[in-house]
C-alpha cells in the first residue's frame, strides 16, 4: 500500500530547506502531485513520510507516501552530521605573507578569513554556526575549511629572481 519515491537536492538546499512537487501514480490508475516542503537540516538518506497519500487498500483507506531525500554533494564538500568541510584554494604567497580572503558560503553569505603570516597547507579552520543546521534543533554546525594553495604563474622574470633572492634568504 505504501509509496516509495526519491528525490535529490543540493547542499545548499540544506541550508534553507526546499519545495518541492512530487507526482506518482496511484493502484487506481489517477495521477497525484504533492507539494513538499523539505525543511533545513535534512540528512541524506532520511525518509519523509505522509501519512495516507499512498496507494488505496480496503475501505477507501491509504497507505503512505515515503520520499527518500538524497543530498548532491558539490566537488570539493564533504558533511557530517551539521558540519561542512569545504576545500579552498588560497594563493601560495598569502599563506607566506598572511592575507583576509573572502569566502562565500552555500547560503550566499559572505564571511572574511583571516589567513596568518606561515599558515601550512592543508591548514583546517574552524568556523562556527555556518555548517547546516540541525534538522530537530535548528542549531548550525562548522564550517571547516581546509587550505589548499595554489600557485600562480608568475610572467615576470624580474619578479621570479626577486622571489628566487628571497627564498635564498630564508631561514628554515
Amino acid at each position: 500500500p505504501h509509496i516509495h519515491l526519491q528525490t535529490t537536492i543540493e547542499l545548499k538546499d540544506v541550508y534553507i530547506g526546499k519545495k518541492v512537487v512530487v507526482s506518482y501514480r496511484l493502484n487506481t490508475g489517477q495521477v497525484e502531485h504533492l507539494n513538499v516542503d523539505i525543511p533545513a537540516g535534512v540528512q541524506n538518506g532520511m525518509n519523509m513520510r505522509f501519512r495516507q497519500y499512498g496507494n488505496y487498500v480496503q475501505n477507501n483507506l491509504r497507505g503512505d507516501l515515503l520520499i527518500l531525500i538524497n543530498v548532491k554533494m558539490p566537488k570539493g564538500y564533504q558533511r557530517e552530521r551539521n558540519d561542512i568541510f569545504q576545500d579552498t584554494y588560497i594563493n601560495a604567497l598569502d599563506l607566506i605573507v598572511g592575507a583576509k580572503k573572502d569566502i562565500k558560503t552555500l547560503d550566499g553569505k559572505t564571511i572574511s578569513l583571516n589567513i596568518p603570516t606561515a599558515t601550512k597547507e592543508f591548514t583546517k579552520f574552524k568556523l562556527s554556526g555556518y555548517g547546516t543546521p540541525d534538522f530537530k534543533t535548528g542549531k548550525r554546525g562548522n564550517l571547516i575549511l581546509t587550505v589548499i594553495p595554489k600557485i600562480e604563474k608568475i610572467a615576470d622574470n624580474n619578479l621570479v629572481n626577486k622571489l628566487k633572492k628571497i627564498r635564498n634568504n630564508l631561514t628554515s
